[in-house]
């Protein structure tokens, strides 16, 4: 089959087109996954809209929770929770976003 200049072109911006909808739907890379630093042994892991609380473990005895921050909507702040030293526990808490988690951390009283 043989095609004239106009239909080459109309072919061409088609797949080209094609190619630009099929990136522009796929191509979003999920933002890089993030640690806060750590608190007695935990800390908090957040990525694109969720985060949540690690202990591995924890190093005093007291009382932890997780807090965050969105982009679009108000922060987090979990509630307490009691750990003795050298308690090991993932995903104790954990909270989600409408946008994206911009940060999140573990606070402790003892």
């Amino acid at each position: 089959m043989r095609f004239g200049s106009g239909q080459l072109v109309k072919r061409a911006v088609g797949v080209a087109a094609g190619v630009a909808l099929a990136a522009a739907m796929g191509g979003v890379v999920p933002a890089q996954a993030s640690t806060s630093g750590s608190t007695n042994g935990c800390f908090a892991w957040w990525q694109d809209h969720n985060s949540d609380a690690h202990c591995q473990p924890a190093t005093a005895n007291g009382y932890y929770r997780l807090a965050g921050n969105c982009d679009w909507q108000p922060g987090y702040i979990g509630n307490w929770v009691y750990f003795r030293s050298g308690a090991w526990s993932d995903g104790w808490q954990a909270f989600s976003c409408v946008g994206s988690v911009t940060s999140a951390g573990i606070e402790f009283t003892g």
